[in-house]
């Protein structure tokens, strides 16, 4: 009984061991927030300490891979957008002309025939179908002045604290952080028996 427990307490210590460093290992990722000394060395959390590293290679992804304001260009000058900007437009004016007017301006709306109302609504739309394509053109033509992709996601990500990164992770990531911790354990158990085997071989039993 004395040699099982013995024999045993090599793959637990070696499994529990295995756990609690990639335990420690993933935590590290996030902790201690701000530097710690420990003799000689400085110790801090790697997603805190290289916050703005981080920060500048999101951004560089973001801004070149992902989203680039070439896209947002595309996007914004294609046929179906323009389209659906000219067909709200078309629907705000229309609820300006049979709501607003004549809760604002009765009087107004009174004397206006319904003939002068749709010759002005047709001819609003027209311009609205003429105007929005070059009003979005020209914009579109000069939006890297408005928008800086790579700015805004710096700025975002360096404005996380790193619980709330720490939240995000987990949220996207719990499961490998578990099997990280369960890989950690398995390969200390293997450890373990090895050691086991090896002391058996050796006849010290």
């Amino acid at each position: 009984m004395t040699n099982l427990i013995f024999f045993l307490s090599f793959p637990i210590i070696a499994g529990a061991i295995g756990w609690f460093t990639n335990f420690i290992a993933v935590k590290m990722l996030f902790y201690p927030q701000n530097p710690v000394k420990v003799l000689f060395w400085e110790i801090q959390g790697i997603f805190p300490k290289r916050h703005h590293e981080l920060a500048e290679k999101l951004a560089d992804v973001v801004s070149v891979e992902l989203f680039s304001v070439a896209d947002l260009k595309k996007h914004l000058a294609d046929a179906d957008s323009i389209e659906k900007i000219v067909v709200g437009l078309t629907e705000r004016l229309d609820h300006y002309l049979d709501v607003e007017l004549p809760e604002k301006h009765p009087f107004i709306n009174f004397l206006t025939s319904k003939k002068t109302k749709d010759s002005l609504r047709n001819e609003m739309v027209e311009k609205i179908s003429i105007l929005t394509p070059e009003m979005v053109n020209n914009y579109v033509e000069n939006i890297h002045e408005h928008i800086n992709i790579k700015k805004i996601v710096h700025d975002k990500v360096l404005s996380f604290s790193v619980d709330k990164m720490e939240g995000i992770l987990q949220g996207i990531l719990s499961k490998e952080f578990k099997f990280i911790e369960l890989i950690g354990l398995v390969i200390g158990v293997i450890v373990g028996l090895v050691q086991v085997a090896m002391i058996l071989i050796r006849g010290v039993y």
